[in-house]
Order: C-alpha cells, then sequence, then structure tokens
C-alpha cells in the first residue's frame, strides 16, 4: 500500500464512528500537519458518505476544519454526522479526538456534478515548466518532519515586497492525485507569510477551508503528476495571518483552492 493510504487509513467502529493513527513521520512542530490530519477526516466523511448513499460520484466539494488543539502521534477518533441527505449534496459533520481530548471539529458538503453555466476565469499561471527544475527544500534539510513525504520544485520568481510563493508537489511515494491528498497539499508548501520574515516560525493554523472545483477522483491522472500550488497572504495583523491557496493539474485545471486563518504572533520587526 501506498504510504500516504497507510498513513491516512481508517477503521470503520460503526455508527458513523471511525479510528485512525497518526504518525510521526508527518509532525511539524506541536504534531502531525493540518493537511494530513484533514485527509484522514475527510476520509471516513468520504466513506460515511459513500456507505449511506450507495453513490460514490457523490464527492466532496467543500470541507472546512477547525483545529482546537495539537494532535500528537497516536490513535484518533473520529465521529460523523449525516445532517442531512439530499437528491444531489449531503452536508456531514464530524468531531475528532484523542483519548476524550477534543482536537478538531469539521464540516463538508459532498455533492453530484450538476448541468449548468460553465466559466473558468481563474487560469494557472504560467511558470516554469516542472520537468525544467529540480528538487528543492525551502529549508535546506531543517524544516518540519512531514516535508520528508514530499517532493517540491519551487516554480514562481522570488518576490520578497510580496508574501506570495508557490510551485510543483507531489508525493515522494508516487500515488495518483485525489480528493485526499488535494486536500493534504492544501497545508504543504511553506507559509508564504515567511517570505516578509527573516526566519521560519510557527504558524498555527485555526481554521482551514478547501473547495474543490473538480471530482478529482474521477480524473484518473497518473501516479507521477505533479500539482502547482500558489499560496499568497495579503494581510497579518494581531498575531494572525490569512493564507489563500490554488492548485492545478499539469494540464491547467483548477483542481481545488483554499483558505486558512492561522496565527504567527512571535515575529517582532527589527
Amino acid at each position: 500500500m501506498n504510504l500516504f493510504d497507510q498513513d491516512t487509513a481508517i477503521t470503520h467502529l460503526g455508527s458513523g464512528i471511525y479510528e485512525a493513527q497518526l504518525h510521526d513521520r508527518w509532525k511539524v512542530v506541536l504534531g502531525p500537519n493540518g493537511g494530513y490530519l484533514m485527509a484522514i477526516v475527510l476520509r471516513a466523511m468520504q466513506a460515511e458518505i459513500t456507505a449511506a448513499t450507495g453513490e460514490p460520484e457523490r464527492s466532496p466539494r467543500s470541507l472546512t476544519l477547525h483545529y482546537l488543539a495539537a494532535p500528537v502521534a497516536g490513535k484518533l477518533r473520529i465521529d460523523t454526522c449525516i445532517e442531512r441527505n439530499g437528491r444531489s449534496l449531503s452536508t456531514i459533520t464530524a468531531r475528532f479526538s484523542q483519548a476524550e481530548r477534543l482536537i478538531g471539529i469539521g464540516i463538508a458538503a459532498f455533492g453530484k456534478p450538476r448541468e449548468g453555466i460553465e466559466f473558468n476565469d481563474w487560469p494557472a499561471p504560467e511558470v516554469t515548466p516542472v520537468e525544467s527544475l529540480q528538487d528543492w527544500d525551502p529549508f535546506g534539510g531543517h524544516g518540519p518532519v512531514f516535508l520528508k513525504n514530499w517532493q517540491m520544485r519551487h516554480a514562481l520568481a522570488v518576490d520578497e515586497s510580496h508574501a506570495r510563493t508557490g510551485g510543483w508537489m507531489r508525493l515522494v511515494d508516487t500515488r495518483s492525485p485525489d480528493a485526499l491528498s488535494v486536500a493534504a497539499m492544501s497545508d504543504t508548501w511553506f507559509p508564504p507569510l515567511f517570505m516578509k520574515t527573516s526566519r521560519p516560525l510557527p504558524a498555527p493554523t485555526i481554521d482551514l477551508t478547501v473547495h474543490f472545483r473538480d471530482d478529482i477522483n474521477t480524473l484518473n491522472l497518473a501516479t507521477d503528476s505533479w500539482v502547482l500550488g500558489v499560496f499568497e497572504t495579503r494581510v497579518a495583523h494581531q498575531g494572525y495571518f490569512e493564507e489563500d491557496g490554488c492548485l492545478w493539474d499539469e494540464q491547467g485545471r483548477l483542481l481545488a483552492h483554499s483558505r486558512q486563518l492561522a496565527v504567527c504572533s512571535e515575529y517582532k520587526k527589527g
């Protein structure tokens, strides 16, 4: 089994309850990475929706997690509840905990494809093709442990006047990108806030939302496919900052966009 699938595996305990094992190889500073945790919760939600509807084409469209406390390596319990199953859209919530300590709360919408107006004014930016770039480590081998699970190639010109960065990503243990891995990628690239600071800083996520703009699971992307991510922060104020991200496949299709609010209160200019 692919390492990512192994490390995000869930066990159904019945009555909407799932169990997973968090691993230290996905650790950031205080605990496992938020995108990795999102992938696990999404897997549980997806399993519950499919079991309830019998419709695997009812795919994730929106997912928000609020992170209440830092997780640790070990067992994770996920309690899901389908709030409503409509003809084409389902809403599901989840509470995830460790040793009866609530770690976070999530809500997601799953929906089947619909007929409607079609346009895309959010094209992928023109960047250096991935095959022309070398593997890149933003921290020179001294970054968070979880980055060892990812292959990254920086693709945007550095402009320290703007908190904007991004590049190509894929799992080291390659697998076809899907909603689970794209959810994880939304919180993989280093925070664009670091473009404005002289050193990396702790930046724990308060909440993370991912809007899935394609039914990624049906695209059948190649196992060695890359995903382009671009991330930007426009405001840092009173110890909080936002981060907006977009993720495209190699054909320029918009897979997802994300937004998170995070904490960064330790940096003092000068």
